[in-house]
């Protein structure tokens, strides 16, 4: 089974209620959208957060124990941040 088999956003509708009925995993990733300094877009925590769930996923899957990564919540706290004015979520 490939990646795509087991990330919500590349099924059907007919094949999540297939995963659901079968009792797949479900993995939730979330991140926050914040500052990271001049070298990374605002968006990396969310998107290494989807990517390990993603890869995980698969790999759980492929040892045996079905998985579905759902898509990223971009929202996280970061009251670290407030003072840095815009660029978070």
């Amino acid at each position: 089974m490939c990646a795509e088999e087991t990330h919500f956003g590349a099924l059907t509708g007919q094949e999540i209620r297939q995963r659901a009925a079968a009792g797949w995993l479900v993995l939730i990733p979330t991140g926050c959208t914040e500052q990271q300094g001049p070298h990374l877009p605002v968006d990396f925590d969310t998107w290494f957060a989807e990517s390990l769930c993603r890869a995980a996923a698969a790999a759980a899957t492929a040892q045996g124990t079905p998985a579905l990564s759902m898509p990223a919540c971009p929202f996280g706290p970061t009251p670290e941040h407030r003072n840095f004015g815009s660029g978070y979520v």
